[in-house]
C-alpha cells in the first residue's frame, strides 16, 4: 500500500497543475497500481518484475517495451477516473462554480455513513478535483 507521504505529494500536483498532464497520470498509476513510470516515455508505464534490469536496458533504448502501456489519461478524463480511482461501487458528484473553483464528493456504498468530501478551490479542472478527493479518501483510509 502507498504510504501517506507519497499521496500528498501526489495531491500537491493534481492541484498545481492545470490540463493535461501525462507524467502526472503515469505517477498516479504507478503509485496506485505497482507500476513503474518509464523513463524515457512520459505517460507511460510497465510491471516491475526485474524493473532494475529493465530501467537500465530502457534508459538506453529507443523503443518502447511490450510490458509498456500508456497510463490512463486521469487528468484529462472524468472517465479514467471513475473507472480506475473510484472504488466499485461508490458514488460521486462534481460541481463547478463561476469562478472555475471545482467542487467533488465520493461516498461509499449504501449503509455506510461516511462521506469524502472535496472543496478544491486550486482544482483547475472537474477531473482534478475528482482525484484530488480520491486521493484524500485514500489518505484518510491510512488513519496516521
Amino acid at each position: 500500500m502507498t504510504d501517506r507521504a507519497t499521496l500528498e505529494a501526489l495531491l500537491a500536483r493534481v492541484l498545481e497543475g492545470t490540463g493535461p498532464d501525462r507524467e502526472l497520470d503515469a505517477e498516479i498509476e504507478a503509485c496506485l497500481t505497482g507500476r513503474v513510470t518509464h523513463p524515457r516515455n512520459p505517460g507511460w508505464t510497465f510491471e516491475p518484475q526485474d524493473a532494475e534490469w529493465k530501467l537500465a536496458r530502457l534508459a538506453d533504448s529507443p523503443f518502447i517495451s511490450r510490458a509498456a502501456r500508456p497510463a490512463p489519461p486521469f487528468t484529462e478524463s472524468l472517465d479514467a477516473v471513475l473507472r480506475d480511482l473510484l472504488p466499485e461501487g461508490w458514488g460521486w458528484a462534481v460541481s463547478g462554480t463561476v469562478n472555475r473553483e471545482y467542487h467533488a464528493r465520493i461516498v461509499p456504498p449504501t449503509g455506510s455513513l461516511k462521506v469524502f468530501l472535496g472543496h478544491w478551490r486550486e482544482a483547475k479542472s472537474a477531473a482534478r478535483a475528482l482525484i484530488a478527493t480520491c486521493l484524500k479518501a485514500r489518505m484518510e483510509a491510512l488513519g496516521e
